[in-house]
């Protein structure tokens, strides 16, 4: 995460920014501090399968002003869906599953990813 505050990024990225600390905080209260929550969970390891599910795939979730919204709205019919005062329910659901798969050692940290040397 960028710290907006902090000045402009030293090279092109993709990352989230955070826009005042508060944003920092949200993050981590929100998406670091939990323990994953799966709905369904296998794992074969003789098979090399690891399989979760966030929601089941009926699921109704509400977002802004009581609009009821299935993961089908979003993922299979591409609509946009308001969460809170100006979140996208996309983003939240996707941030949810990254991070849950990252606190479970799912995904790799960052001392194991392989080194890439850039020069700008």
């Amino acid at each position: 995460m960028h710290a907006r505050w902090a000045g402009p990024l030293p090279y092109k990225t993709r990352s989230l920014v955070a826009g005042e600390p508060a944003s920092v905080a949200f993050l981590l209260e929100h998406f670091l501090l939990q323990e994953p929550s799966w709905f369904f969970r296998l794992d074969a390891p003789a098979r090399q399968v690891c399989l979760r599910s966030l929601l089941p795939p009926e699921a109704t979730v509400l977002g802004s002003g009581g609009y009821a919204f299935s993961l089908q709205t979003i993922f299979t019919y591409g609509r946009t869906v308001q969460v809170g005062a100006d979140d996208d329910a996309r983003d939240l659901l996707m941030l949810r599953l990254i991070f849950s798969a990252y606190l479970e050692g799912l995904l790799p940290r960052r001392s194991e990813l392989t080194p890439v040397s850039w020069s700008p």
